[in-house]
């Protein structure tokens, strides 16, 4: 299984919160330990890994749309609010609302892009 298979599959798949390697097994035709082993060993990572850093790209990506912050979550794939801060947090090193407040500041342009290119 290529690598490429499975970013394309997360691609189509990373808004759905319950989509994990049970699911990407089903949709492979391969067994969950195989799918494991094979996004570990091409990747050095977990699904769980990838599916999380999609996530935060496309919570990037909707607060740079100005999208409410109370619906991000979920458009990104997030199973609640306090998992998406959590991780966006993880990940980035600041809150959601600080890198929205960031985007709104024109002086702050700078800041922003050293957050996103932390991802």
């Amino acid at each position: 299984m290529k690598l490429d298979t499975i970013h394309n599959i997360i691609e189509q798949f990373y808004h759905d919160c319950k989509f994990n390697v049970d699911a990407l097994s089903m949709l492979t035709g391969y067994s969950r330990g195989y799918v494991w082993e094979q996004i570990k060993s091409t990747s050095d990572t977990t699904l769980g890994e990838l599916l999380e850093r999609k996530r935060i790209e496309k919570s990037l990506e909707l607060i740079s749309k100005n999208i409410c912050l109370c619906t991000v979550h979920s458009k990104a794939g997030f199973t609640n609010a306090k998992s998406f801060r959590r991780a966006f947090k993880k990940r980035l090193g600041v809150t959601p609302t600080y890198y929205k407040k960031l985007l709104s500041d024109n002086t702050k342009s700078e800041e922003a892009e050293r957050i996103r290119n932390k991802l």
